[in-house]
């Protein structure tokens, strides 16, 4: 797929350097002739039964802690998990989030209105995120996701029981 969208390209855009309005590339793509392999889509979700596991083994890894900056992790992972499953913001989009940033938006009205505005998406176009009432909390206080859960995040669903999940998994989990 890659070889053919550079063929692609090449035919499309590069110009002869002494005439412009010729193609440098004058053909067919040659890698055309090639079935396209088939994709296998992720459709993974926690079931609520799941979710509730992966939550109750965090919460219990928090309160059992001694180590003071130990339990601050753990309590950052469980504020990333549940902004992650409320939200369905990808990963690399909490990490961004900056406490008290003019993007967050919080109402004294009426707390439906509390939304973020996302600038640094995957598609580049700026997206409105709703926040409810857990995601509105975690983010009213100060935070800081600048951090790689990949680790502890793997270890956590092992301790839990939970088989064959990603973190990206939970921005599924929200959408379902």
């Amino acid at each position: 797929a890659t070889l053919r969208q550079m063929y692609n390209l090449a035919i499309d855009k590069w110009e002869h350097p002494d005439d412009k309005m010729k193609p440098l590339f004058a053909s067919t793509n040659p890698a055309a002739k090639f079935d396209r392999m088939e994709e296998k889509s992720r459709d993974r979700v926690l079931g609520k039964g799941e979710l509730m596991k992966l939550l109750s083994c965090l919460s219990d890894k928090i309160k059992s802690e001694k180590h003071p900056a130990v339990r601050k992790d753990n309590e950052r992972l469980l504020d990333l998990i549940l902004l992650a499953v409320t939200t369905g913001m990808r990963r690399g989009e909490i990490q961004g989030l900056i406490f008290a940033s003019k993007d967050i938006h919080f109402s004294q009205l009426d707390a439906s209105e509390n939304h973020l505005i996302l600038s640094d998406t995957k598609n580049g176009q700026d997206r409105l995120v709703p926040l409810n009432k857990i995601s509105s909390a975690i983010l009213s206080k100060p935070f800081d996701f600048n951090y790689d859960p990949k680790r502890a995040f793997g270890k956590l669903c092992e301790e839990a029981g939970i088989d064959n999940l990603r973190f990206h998994d939970l921005r599924r989990t929200f959408a379902t």
